[in-house]
C-alpha cells in the first residue's frame, strides 16, 4: 500500500469515527473538566485584582465515587466470569474465568489499571483499556559440578549453551551454561 493510500484510508476512518464532528466540543468539555478537577474555574468571571473562585467539589465527587465503583468490579471473587453454555462446558468456563482473573489481577496490576481507567471515565467521560502481547527473552546462567557426559548431553539437547567445560580427575565434568527462553505475556493498561 502506498503512503498516500494509507493516509486516505486513515482519514476516511477518522471521519467515520464516532465523535469526529464533535472534536472541538469534546475537547472543550474535557479541558473544562480537568480544570474543575484541579479546583480551577476559569469560566467564572472575576474582577481584576480580586480573588478567583476555587472549589474542590468535582474532585471530591470523583474521589467519593471511585471506592464504590472499584468495589463493584473487584469486590467479589472474580473480576470476570464465563458461563457455560451446557453441562459439558462447565470445566472449561471455570478455567477461562480463572485464567482471565489471573492475567488481569496477578500478571498485570489489575487494581491500578481499573482505578486509572475509572478515574478517567469519571473526569473526561472516557475510560479506555489497551491490551497487547509483549514478547520477551529470559536468559539464565548456571554452573554444574560433578556431572557425567550423559547429563551434559541432555543439557545441550535442552537448549543450554555450555562453556568452560572441564573434566576432573575422577572423570566427572564441571561446566557453565547459558540458556535463553523466549516467552510472552498479555499486557493490559489504562490509556
Amino acid at each position: 500500500m502506498q503512503e498516500r493510500e494509507l493516509l486516505n484510508k486513515i482519514g476516511a476512518e477518522r471521519r467515520a469515527s464516532v465523535g469526529f464532528n464533535h472534536d472541538e466540543e469534546l475537547d472543550s468539555k474535557r479541558s473544562r473538566a480537568l480544570d474543575y478537577i484541579k479546583g480551577e474555574m476559569p469560566d467564572l468571571v472575576t474582577l481584576p485584582n480580586r480573588s478567583k473562585a476555587v472549589s474542590s467539589d468535582v474532585s471530591d465527587a470523583v474521589e467519593t465515587l471511585l471506592p464504590d465503583l472499584m468495589e463493584i468490579f473487584i469486590g467479589g471473587e472474580d473480576i470476570a466470569s464465563f458461563r457455560p453454555i451446557g453441562p459439558e462446558d462447565e470445566k472449561l468456563a471455570e478455567q477461562e474465568t480463572d485464567y482471565v482473573n489471573h492475567v488481569i489481577m496477578q500478571e498485570n496490576d489489575g487494581f491500578n489499571i481499573l482505578y486509572a481507567a475509572f478515574k478517567d471515565a469519571l473526569t473526561v467521560d472516557t475510560g479506555v483499556f489497551h491490551w497487547y502481547w509483549e514478547d520477551y527473552e529470559e536468559t539464565k546462567d548456571e554452573t554444574w559440578e560433578g556431572q557425567d557426559a550423559a547429563t551434559l548431553q541432555a543439557l545441550i539437547e535442552d537448549g543450554w549453551e555450555l562453556t568452560n567445560v572441564e573434566q576432573a580427575e575422577d572423570g566427572s565434568f564441571k561446566a557453565s551454561g547459558r540458556k535463553s527462553d523466549k516467552d510472552g505475556c498479555l499486557e493490559v493498561c489504562a490509556v
